[in-house]
C-alpha cells in the first residue's frame, strides 16, 4: 500500500483516496460500465446509448464516470468538483454552478 492518512481525518478525504485507490486496480473481465441502455467502455473512454457512441468533452465524460462508478451511492456537488477536477474542497475555483453547466451538457446528449 503506498497510501497512507493520519487520524483525524475527514470523511471526505477518505472517500475520494478510497476511489483514487479503486481507480488504480486492474478491471475485472470487463472494463464497461453500465446503466439500463448507457454503456461506458473505460478502456476506450468511449459512450455508448442503445449502442449508439455518444462523444463527451473530457470534463464530460469524467462526471458521466463518476455518477456511473458510484451509481447508488449520494454524492454532494463538492465531491464530484473534488474528484473530475482534482482539487480540494479548500482550493476548489470552480462553483457548482461549473458542475450544473456539465450535467446540463451531458442530459442533453443524452
Amino acid at each position: 500500500m503506498d497510501d497512507y492518512i493520519t487520524k483525524p481525518f475527514e470523511m471526505k478525504e477518505l472517500d475520494l483516496r478510497i476511489l483514487a485507490l479503486l481507480k488504480r486496480l486492474p478491471l475485472e473481465k470487463s472494463s464497461l460500465l453500465t446503466n439500463k441502455t448507457l454503456t461506458l467502455d473505460l478502456e476506450k473512454k468511449k459512450v455508448f446509448l442503445s449502442e449508439k457512441e455518444i462523444l463527451l468533452h473530457h470534463k464530460e465524460y469524467l462526471v458521466l464516470e463518476f455518477l456511473l462508478i458510484n451509481q447508488g451511492y449520494p454524492k454532494t456537488k463538492t465531491q464530484i468538483l473534488g474528484q473530475v477536477w482534482g482539487e480540494s474542497e479548500e482550493h476548489l475555483e470552480y462553483s457548482s454552478t461549473t458542475l450544473e453547466a456539465h450535467i446540463s451538457t451531458i442530459r442533453k446528449k443524452l
